[in-house]
């Protein structure tokens, strides 16, 4: 009965949010051979961002909206489910029906046999994949992590029959969207991730001169050819240094107290999808053996979430960094410390894996999920991570945090340790001294969680900490999402926001390089 509920309300709401959305944006899509193309999907929340982005966007080009269906249906009957849907104007498609004028696309397999085949004997190994372009466009990264989601493995057998198949159809899905460049003149296109399958199509706008729009309730960015995916900390720290503050130290000052309020055991911006700070919890110091070995805390990742999020690392995937610090502590006298990573969805399964590698390398020791980090924080000499937010936290406390991407939340900066390369990690990694004196520049690490976490942190659109609280963030891409934007729209603030859509727009939509519209209270005058 509660399922039945909830449908009902769906329903309901995604029609009110229908009529709403018609009042409230100008609907002016045309019949013309120009199309913008949109992903269907059924995140809510990103249909609010859909909205005024596809409004500007209208404004500046006579267009007809194109709807692609991004999934691969292997069962027919939910590919007319979805067309009844759309046509019957219920449910997500009533959002896209509210937009304007457009026409409905799905997939369809094209014939490219030949092609699919000479392709295949050009991938050995999973090196080949990550780096794998057609037509100078790359999607190799895109396949890999649509695999490990969609699949729910934690890294890639290339001669798997199962892998294969999949690469098989994903091979196809990328000629369907080359395809779809041939048979419309599509201006741009608008998606909710830079990652997975249906980012191609994004990356096959860029090659076509078109612009890629990725757009959700918390960002919109503008990617370029000179970087392909959602976050892009060089940038922030560009548009740092760009930034002419009335009083820079206040906007510092700003950023301390949000890391205080983090290590105070509070969830502070950014990490609104956890349900509290990792600093929180029970605090056990006598968690980490007294020796004289060298003691190594590694802070994991989820498996299956998109691993080349940031681009390519140091190692193909996070499975397999795992496996290259289990050979690490056969070759060493480190003390080695495991913490698992805090996501929920996948909590079942990472920790399988855990508990599978701490079982095939003994000296790595399992710390509970939920203990907090000050059980250990002065207790252990290096941390380790890909890219995780530990960076700036541990650094406040002079620890040294050692990185594995060129491209994370912190290469850009002194106050972690950053190789270039899986040379520079292995060598400094097999060669760590006992009690080394690390000391950082907290003001660089105070910028840094200013540009990461202040200016391009998600209030674009609304307060994105309380919706989060209110809805639960579970329920953030549920129809609650946009039933809560119904309950608290605001005329005048509708028009605020509007308009910073048409400026971001009518600055971005000619380039061919990555920008991000940031947070409107920090402009080039204020804090």
């Amino acid at each position: 009965m509660n399922k039945i509920y909830e449908i009902f309300q769906e329903f309901l709401v995604s029609l009110k949010f229908y009529f709403h959305s018609k009042k409230v944006f100008e609907n002016k899509s045309k019949n013309s051979k120009k199309i913008i193309m949109i992903e269907t999907n059924r995140i809510y929340a990103s249909h609010i961002s859909y909205g005024y982005l596809l409004n500007s966007l209208l404004n500046k080009h006579d267009c007809q909206i194109g709807l692609f269906k991004a999934t691969i249906f292997k069962n027919s009957i939910i590919k007319y489910l979805h067309i009844l849907c759309y046509k019957l104007n219920i449910f997500q498609y009533s959002s896209y029906k509210a937009f304007g004028k457009n026409k409905f696309i799905f997939y369809e397999q094209p014939k490219k046999k030949n092609k699919i085949k000479s392709i295949f004997k050009k991938i050995k190994n999973k090196n080949d994949l990550l780096l794998l372009k057609i037509d100078g466009v790359l999607i190799g990264d895109l396949i890999y992590d649509s695999y490990l989601r969609y699949q729910g493995k934690p890294t890639i057998d290339i001669n798997s029959s199962d892998f294969k198949r999949f690469l098989k159809q994903s091979l196809y899905y990328y000629y369907f969207c080359k395809n779809l460049f041939k048979k419309y003149n599509i201006k741009s296109v608008i998606l909710s991730h830079t990652v997975y399958l249906p980012a191609i199509l994004g990356r096959l706008a860029i090659k076509n001169k078109a612009s890629f729009y990725c757009t959700a309730i918390g960002h919109c960015v503008r990617v370029g050819e000179d970087y392909l995916y959602n976050e892009n900390f060089k940038y922030y720290k560009k548009i740092l240094n760009e930034i002419q503050f009335q009083n820079f130290n206040k906007a510092l000052e700003k950023s301390k107290i949000d890391l205080k309020k983090k290590l105070s055991g509070k969830i502070t911006a950014r990490n609104e999808n956890l349900k509290k700070s990792a600093w929180s919890g029970r605090i056990n110091r006598n968690i980490i053996k007294k020796d004289n070995k060298i003691k190594i805390l590694v802070a994991t990742h989820c498996f299956f979430d998109s691993p080349h999020v940031f681009g390519n690392f140091l190692f193909n995937d996070f499975y397999e960094w795992m496996e290259y610090l289990g050979k690490v502590s056969e070759k060493t006298n480190y003390s080695w410390y495991i913490k698992p990573h805090p996501n929920k969805i996948y909590k079942s399964i990472n920790e399988s894996l855990i508990d599978k590698f701490v079982n095939k390398y003994k000296k790595f020791n399992l710390l509970e999920r939920d203990i907090s980090h000050y059980s250990f924080v002065k207790n252990v000499d290096y941390i380790l991570t890909i890219h995780g937010n530990i960076g700036e936290e541990y650094a406040l406390f002079d620890m040294p945090v050692i990185n594995a991407h060129k491209s994370g939340r912190f290469s850009e900066y002194k106050f972690n340790l950053n190789p270039k390369n899986f040379s520079e990690y292995n060598k400094l990694l097999m060669n760590l001294k006992k009690n080394i004196k690390f000391k950082t520049n907290k003001k660089e690490i105070y910028k840094a969680h200013l540009a990461n976490n202040l200016i391009f942190n998600n209030d674009i659109i609304l307060d994105y900490k309380k919706f989060c609280q209110t809805v639960g963030y579970k329920n953030i891409n549920s129809y609650k999402a946009i039933n809560y934007w119904l309950k608290h729209f605001n005329q005048s603030e509708h028009q605020i926001i509007k308009k910073k859509y048409d400026d971001f727009v009518y600055k971005v939509d000619h380039k061919i390089k990555y920008e991000k519209m940031r947070n409107i209270h920090y402009n080039a005058t204020e804090v």
